[in-house]
């Protein structure tokens, strides 16, 4: 196969500079370096199938899950209903708000 690639300048007098020290062609020199990045690469890199998976594999985990402690309480839910949180909250309180958020969900795990 006839791969053509257009490299920035500097790119290509280092790639010709090296091929003459080695005194090897340049698109031999281009292949010999393209074959080793992507074939290590890809020998390392497992696939979005094989990530997908190796999580459907893992057991459930009982203690990953929080427990809704007030999902069943229809007066709570009635009330939510009844009385929407608003957001009032600015940027800036949000910004100062925010950082605790992040230390509460790491705490969880």
């Amino acid at each position: 196969m006839t791969l053509t690639i257009t490299l920035p300048e500097p790119l290509n007098e280092l790639l010709e500079r090296k091929a003459t020290r080695l005194q090897i062609p340049i698109d031999e020199l281009a292949t010999k370096l393209l074959s080793d990045v992507l074939l290590d690469e890809a020998e390392d890199e497992p696939t979005l199938e094989e990530i997908v998976a190796g999580i459907q594999a893992q057991p459930p985990n009982p203690e990953s899950f929080q427990r809704a402690e007030r999902a069943h309480d229809l007066a709570y839910i009635d009330w939510l209903l009844a009385n929407p949180p608003t957001d009032t909250m600015t940027m800036e309180e949000w910004e100062q708000f925010w950082p605790e958020i992040e230390q509460k969900i790491e705490a969880m795990g």
